[in-house]
């Protein structure tokens, strides 16, 4: 059983490096990239791509510090991710999807949706299905949010039911 679990982690550390690629293009997509800080939608002061963590920005940041920053940063997300989902045989594009929510939204949003929920249970289409769910910041419907969930390519849930 233990080492069933350590191929299976195995396996997935081998492909991860593709799946923060992928996640990275999907985040840049959605997020955009500016190198000063301004408020989102519902006034969290950010920068470059979707970054939040102030700790982060120097002054005169370049458009390539910023890709550098999001491949350092999306790393992070994956462990907690991980964790709260319960399960190791998510297909990649799965992974891809959960990870780009999570960056939006915060890992603890994440944890607690329906989403991790379903994927915890096995309900892979439904965990799917959920992530349309997410499109409500600031108290209202955020047309933003229906397309980074819904768009015919780029689209969240699109790349999450790519692999089932």
């Amino acid at each position: 059983m233990a080492l069933q679990v350590a191929k299976k982690r195995l396996a997935i550390g081998a492909g991860m490096g593709g799946i923060m690629l992928a996640t990275a293009a999907v985040v840049s997509h959605w997020e955009g990239t500016t190198t000063y800080i301004y408020r989102d939608i519902v006034g969290v002061p950010t920068f470059c791509t979707g970054e939040t963590d102030l700790s982060h920005y120097r002054p005169n940041m370049t458009i390539d510090e910023c890709r550098t920053l999001l491949i350092k940063r999306l790393p992070y997300y994956v462990e907690p991710v991980r964790r709260c989902v319960g399960r190791d045989d998510l297909p990649p594009s799965m992974w891809v999807a959960f990870f780009s929510n999570a960056y939006n939204i915060g890992v603890t949003a994440f944890c607690r949706s329906s989403m991790a929920r379903l994927a915890r249970a096995g309900d892979f289409k439904g965990a799917c299905a959920a992530l349309s769910l997410y499109t409500i910041a600031g108290g209202k419907t955020v047309k933003g949010l229906i397309n980074r969930r819904g768009d015919a390519v780029w689209g969240e849930r699109t790349i999450c039911e790519q692999d089932l």
